[in-house]
């Protein structure tokens, strides 16, 4: 009974540390139970190596603390999410752009304006993002995007 509760709770640990990442620390105390949890089923069953006791803990530890170090990592990392993604996207022209007008951008429709006059049906770049309105400038290839 109580290596059931031993391997429940160190699986557990295991899992905070892939979910949370700890540091390593969930994912060690997470091995020790489960290695003091196997040893423990081995010595009753009869057949009890140690080092098979130590290895799969051990393992799947070294698992989990990677996996929590490359959730860590990819937090850390900026990512820009939002309006601001669309800086530098390509798209089409749906009307003719001045100060309005229309244009298809990742598959979306935005309201957009230009320093010049660009026709309908003009390849565009994104320059920037005011509010929802996007400035844009063409980008001298019709009909792509």
């Amino acid at each position: 009974m109580v290596s059931a509760v031993l391997i429940v709770l160190a699986l557990m640990l295991l899992a905070t540390e892939l979910k949370f990442g700890t540091y390593g620390a969930a994912a060690l105390i997470g091995a020790i139970l489960l290695s003091v949890a196997t040893i423990t089923v081995m010595r009753r069953s009869g057949y009890f190596h140690p080092a098979l006791a130590i290895a799969i803990p051990a393992a799947l530890a070294i698992i989990a603390a990677f996996q929590g170090y490359l959730g860590l990592r990819a937090r850390k990392n900026v990512r820009l999410a939002g309006l601001e993604e669309l800086v530098g996207e390509t798209g089409v022209s749906r009307t003719e752009i001045g100060k309005g007008g229309t244009v298809l951008v990742r598959g979306e429709y935005w309201q957009a304006k230009s320093q010049e006059t660009i026709p309908a049906g003009t390849a565009i770049t994104v320059e920037r993002v005011q509010g929802l309105m996007l400035s844009v400038r063409e980008t001298g290839y019709p009909g792509a995007g």
